[in-house]
């Protein structure tokens, strides 16, 4: 929340997401791209500790 990185979602497509791993991994490139945009990618490594 804090950065901007929240997708809300209807009940079907949360559980679309959750049980998609190619959709779950769609929506974590994109949040850390918009994320890269305004902050750094080295910020978010040392926020996420993940390169997606």
């Amino acid at each position: 929340m804090e950065y901007g990185l929240v997708y809300y979602l209807c009940r079907r497509c949360h559980t679309e997401v959750e049980n998609n791993e190619s959709m779950k991994k769609q929506l974590k490139l994109f949040a850390r791209a918009k994320f890269n945009t305004k902050y750094s990618p080295d910020l978010f490594l040392k926020e996420f500790g993940k390169d997606y």
